[in-house]
C-alpha cells in the first residue's frame, strides 16, 4: 500500500511522540485531579481523562504528524481513527479500574497512583500500535489517479 507521506517517518515518529506526550499530560493531569481531588471512580474518570487527552491528540496528530489539512474524510480518516481510540480508550480505562480493584484495601493516595501508572501502562502499550495504525490506515494520502499521458508514459 503506498501511503504517499510527506515526512520521513522519522520525522512522523517524532511529532507522534510529541503529540502524544501532551496528551498523555493532559490526560494525567485531568486523571489526577478526578481521581485524587474530586474522588471520583477510577473508570469514568479515566474515560474523562482520555478524552482530554484525545481532542489534542487529534489536531495534532493530524495537522502537524502528517501534515493533513482541509476536509475531514469520514471514511479513510475519522471513523477509523475513532475505532483505534476506542480500543485505546477501553484498554486504559481497564487497566485504571483494574488497579483501583486491586488497592481498595490500600490508602487514596497508593490508590491514586496505581491508578495512574496502570493508565500510563495502558497507554505505553497503545503507542506503538497506534503509531503503525495511523500512519498506514489512517493518515494516508490516496495515490493520485494517472492521467491519459501518464498511463502511456509507463
Amino acid at each position: 500500500m503506498k501511503t504517499g507521506h510527506r515526512l520521513s517517518l522519522k520525522t512522523r515518529m517524532l511529532r507522534y511522540s510529541a503529540g502524544s506526550v501532551v496528551a498523555v499530560v493532559a490526560s494525567e493531569i485531568t486523571l489526577t485531579l478526578l481521581v485524587g481531588v474530586a474522588r471520583m471512580a477510577a473508570g469514568p474518570a479515566a474515560v474523562l481523562a482520555f478524552l482530554a487527552g484525545a481532542i489534542p491528540n487529534w489536531i495534532l496528530n493530524r495537522q502537524w504528524a502528517w501534515e493533513h489539512s482541509g476536509r475531514v474524510s469520514l471514511r479513510r480518516e475519522l471513523m477509523p481513527y475513532i475505532v483505534i481510540v476506542i480500543a485505546t480508550l477501553l484498554a486504559t480505562v481497564g487497566a485504571s479500574a483494574a488497579a483501583a480493584a486491586a488497592t481498595r484495601h490500600a490508602s487514596h493516595w497508593v490508590s491514586v497512583v496505581a491508578v495512574d501508572a496502570a493508565y500510563i501502562a495502558a497507554t505505553g502499550l497503545m503507542f506503538v500500535i497506534k503509531f503503525v495504525l495511523f500512519d498506514r490506515f489512517v493518515f494516508t494520502r490516496p495515490a493520485p489517479a494517472l492521467t491519459g499521458s501518464a498511463r502511456s508514459e509507463r
